[in-house]
């Protein structure tokens, strides 16, 4: 009798729990029967226990691995509504985990000033937005064959969002005894950002298309004054507020539609040229 060995992991459940015995030179040896893509096929008993072992053993690792990746967290750190930012309630303080830091000072700024102190809580609240991974080159040279494109944005919403920023100014250490308040100089950059890699002309469609002024790049450079206890290290992190366009881009090949894009652009907002944004507070133990 010819029969079909397959031991492929890829087919670990049987269509029917049948034992079957063989009697192969006098030795019974039991097998499964299940359907696989060339038919009929028989495990091994063996094989069968062996895969189901290898598939509990995985799923037993991957949920240890979640488990402990939660409890990572130490017991005195309480979630917020931001993932990345905790509460310690041992030193009644917001510990940003991104940075390793407290952030225990914050100011929106506006148009190259600082407008307003705001809570912890409060900038805790506020919407935070990864940035998009693609940004394009403003020296790209448009091809020549390139103007038998043309390019259609049709924007379906836009609105203001904060992206987490990065580091604006140089590292003060206060080793005591006292605390220290310095005046600390920043300056950061903040360029547009799309979903996805986008040319020239496609750029310009956008630019033309969103509901609100579109800016490719502001800065911001000024100084503001920080307290930093003994004990610590402190800089300013500046979260830049940006227009967030999600919308479609209609693609013409000698003004007939080929195709449809799906993007989302960010770009940053500014006022008197200034890039806007939230200044904040970053300190770390020494």
């Amino acid at each position: 009798m010819f029969l079909k060995f397959c031991d492929s992991i890829y087919h670990p459940f049987p269509l029917l729990v049948i034992l079957v015995d063989f009697e192969i030179f006098s030795v019974k040896v039991n097998y499964i029967p299940y359907i696989s893509r060339g038919g009929i096929c028989y495990m091994k008993l063996k094989s069968i226990f062996s895969t189901v072992l290898l598939a509990f053993t995985v799923f037993f690792i991957t949920s240890f691995n979640a488990s402990a990746s939660e409890n990572d967290i130490p017991e005195n750190m309480e979630h917020t509504a931001n993932p990345n930012i905790f509460y310690d309630t041992d030193n009644q303080k917001y510990f940003d985990k991104r940075e390793n830091g407290y952030i225990d000072e914050v100011y929106r700024v506006e148009g190259g000033k600082v407008v307003e102190s705001i809570s912890p809580e409060e900038f805790i609240q506020i919407e935070e937005t990864e940035k998009n991974e693609f940004t394009q080159d403003s020296s790209d040279i448009v091809s020549p064959m390139a103007v038998t494109w043309s390019h259609i944005y049709k924007e379906s919403s836009n609105y203001e969002t904060r992206i987490f920023g990065g580091r604006a100014s140089l590292i003060q250490e206060n080793p005591g005894p006292g605390s220290d308040t310095q005046t600390l100089a920043y300056q950061y950059t903040e360029t547009y950002s799309t979903s996805t890699s986008l040319t020239n002309l496609q750029l310009q469609a956008i630019e033309y298309g969103v509901s609100y002024s579109f800016s490719k790049s502001r800065s911001i450079s000024s100084s503001h004054a920080m307290t930093i206890e003994p004990g610590y290290s402190g800089y300013w992190r500046f979260d830049p507020k940006v227009r967030k366009s999600i919308g479609t881009l209609r693609n013409l090949l000698h003004g007939q539609f080929m195709s449809e894009t799906s993007v989302t652009t960010m770009y940053p907002t500014h006022l008197n040229g200034q890039l806007d944004g939230w200044l904040v507070a970053v300190k770390t133990k020494l």
